[in-house]
């Protein structure tokens, strides 16, 4: 899915079922969305597509390959010191 075409309400629904499966371990992820009522059946693919773009082992690990942010200690001096 390239890209998320949804209403605001859609959206909110998918919104709060991600938070759920973010709220559970990786590995029951899927058995979870699986589970989930005929009302979400739609939202199953786009649930899955979301979760597929986050940390793939679910451990927290992917924050180690985000870009470092080193501040200019003098710099950042000047600023907070006028």
């Amino acid at each position: 899915m390239s890209k998320l075409e949804i209403d605001a309400r859609t959206w909110a629904e998918l919104n709060q079922l991600l938070d759920s499966a973010l709220d559970r371990p990786a590995a029951e992820r899927a058995e979870w969305i699986e589970m989930l009522a005929a009302p979400y059946e739609a939202l199953k693919p786009r649930l899955r597509d979301l979760l597929s773009r986050t940390d793939p082992g679910g451990d927290g690990t992917f924050l180690g390959t985000l870009p470092k942010f080193e501040p200019d200690a003098k710099r950042l001096a000047r600023i907070i010191s006028p």
